[in-house]
């Protein structure tokens, strides 16, 4: 994408800056609340909303919410309750943190985009153009 934006739209000038960031700690943070109220955006986006026939979009963000309920660890002969966040062995956590960012990041990109710079980001990690 960096390519792309740098070589084929010729966006690259001297006064460009770059810009990362990394998003500590994303996984323990966020909100069980947050990461369904993403979740439901994201079902009902136009381009998701079909790709997904065999379960409706409330039955796929109820599953989610007894997944994350549910989620339970033990702790110096203590067992505790994931209240907010997801563990880090639970497949479903990558899905849900980057559908987070996802909803997260939309104005920001927006607004890079209207003013033709660059926004890509991997997982947690962030990477923007700015004049």
């Amino acid at each position: 994408k960096l390519r792309y934006f740098a070589i084929k739209l010729d966006s690259l000038l001297p006064k460009t800056q770059f810009v990362t960031f990394k998003i500590h700690d994303l996984y323990d943070n966020v909100t069980h609340a947050g990461l369904l109220q993403a979740l439901y955006t994201f079902l009902a986006h136009p381009l998701v909303s079909t790709r997904h026939k065999r379960l409706s979009n409330d039955a796929i963000h109820e599953l989610t919410a007894i997944v994350l309920r549910n989620n339970f660890f033990s702790y110096d002969d203590k067992i505790y309750r994931f209240t907010k966040g997801c563990p880090l062995n639970l497949q479903l956590t990558d899905l849900l943190g980057d559908i987070y960012l996802y909803d997260w990041q939309f104005p920001l990109v927006r607004q890079l985009r209207l003013n033709d710079l660059f926004y890509g980001r991997y997982h947690n990690i962030g990477l923007m153009t700015w004049y």
